[in-house]
């Protein structure tokens, strides 16, 4: 899978997303329609980095990037997340 199919965003009680070991490249803005989601995996991609409406999903936990991008570059996730597992 190299994209994010749009449909993700109708399941708004969505706790944890696995897309890890994919291909991809970019992550689209998904707004605060997964505000549900806790814990969110993108490992293994080719993610160069975030969109800001990240911040949006005020119940996110945990954000495993896999070695991706470094949380140092992102100081505005580091505090809303609990949990950065890179």
């Amino acid at each position: 899978m190299e994209t994010i199919p749009v449909e993700i965003v109708d399941l708004k009680k969505l706790i944890r997303i696995d897309l890890s070991k994919n291909r991809i490249s970019n992550l689209p803005d998904l707004k605060a329609e997964l505000e549900s989601v806790k814990e969110l995996s993108l490992g293994e991609n080719r993610i160069s980095k975030l969109p800001k409406s990240l911040v949006q999903f005020s119940n996110l936990e945990s954000l495993g990037l896999g070695g991706e991008i470094s949380s140092k570059n992102y100081p505005i996730y580091s505090e809303t997340l609990k949990n950065w597992n890179i």
